[in-house]
């Protein structure tokens, strides 16, 4: 169901525009001419006197304890972590913060414990969706987290993913940020020393800095190439943020893993046999087979 509330624009005073998205040059263009809301979580921005207002959906495999929590505008916390992973859309207008808009959607998918978001931007939507399956990646396998973020609008978008320091309804924290090496399948980031997002596509661009620097340089167009095997850190307080920036045309799907953190005791039992070396190209179903199978196990009364 759409949501009403206001969206993130504020200052309608800038004017130019700005390409973001491609490595040395830009593929897709994003105007310069709104500075947004630093952006919260939903339930950070939803509060009440009686404090954030928590609501969002365990992801978990039918073995396994939950491995995180998604919220309705669809940020990602891992269990046993500080940090949360959010994903924000660069299109014709402006940039798009789905915790801030009212245009956008949560459902289930086909009654699944698979979450679908929807987003509108100008020319279409555009749809993430986010569940739990049994993963392999190099020689991890267990149970992960999946995340595809399809393109359904007329034209191309850019697509950040953002590692954030807060939890889905207060500060959290994250202490460094490295970028794996270049590869045709993508690279590993690793999030406070282990290796915790895997992409199928390297990020084109990226942009660092504390809480609400990030979606200000955006706007701004103030990213830059990133730096393979760099480490990006915080000071003491953990106020690290980075987006990585990296272009979706019309039609396309981008597909990434989270992995529960190695030193969660939870971790040990949803991989038994060690998390080993973890590498891309990860192996994982389709979000759509998933929640198939899902409806398969529960029958006609999925709960």
């Amino acid at each position: 169901m759409a949501e009403a509330g206001p969206t993130d624009d504020e200052d309608p005073d800038s004017a130019g525009g700005a390409e973001v998205g491609g490595v040395g040059e830009s593929a897709v263009r994003v105007p310069v001419r709104r500075v947004p809301v630093p952006p919260v979580p939903l339930a950070v921005r939803l509060a009440d006197d009686h404090g954030p207002r928590r609501q969002w959906s365990p992801l978990a495999t039918l073995e396994s304890p939950v491995l995180g929590e998604v919220d309705p505008a669809g940020r990602i916390q891992m269990a046993g972590t500080k940090w949360s992973l959010d994903w924000w859309l660069g299109a014709e207008d402006r940039w798009h913060h789905p915790s801030m808009e009212g245009a956008r959607s949560s459902t289930a998918l086909d009654g699944s414990p698979v979450r679908e978001h929807r987003l509108r931007v100008p020319g279409g939507e555009v749809s993430q969706r986010v569940g739990a399956a049994v993963v392999g990646a190099g020689s991890f396998g267990g149970p992960g987290v999946v995340v595809e973020v399809r393109n359904d609008s007329a034209v191309p978008v850019a697509l950040a993913l953002v590692v954030s320091p807060w939890c889905l309804d207060e500060r959290g924290r994250v202490g460094s940020v490295s970028i794996g090496e270049d590869g045709p399948h993508g690279c590993v980031i690793t999030i406070d020393g282990f290796p915790a997002l895997l992409m199928d596509r390297s990020p084109a661009r990226v942009v660092v800095g504390s809480t609400g620097e990030v979606a200000r340089a955006l706007a701004a167009s103030q990213d830059e190439e990133p730096v393979a095997g760099r480490e990006y850190g915080a000071g003491s307080d953990g106020d690290l943020e980075v987006a990585l920036v990296m272009p979706l045309a019309h039609t396309a799907t981008a597909r990434f893993l989270l992995l529960p953190p190695p030193e969660s005791s939870r971790a040990r039992r949803r991989a038994p046999s060690g998390a080993g070396t973890v590498s891309v190209p990860f192996s994982a179903p389709a979000l759509e087979s998933v929640a198939a199978g899902w409806a398969t196990h529960a029958g006609t009364d999925p709960r």
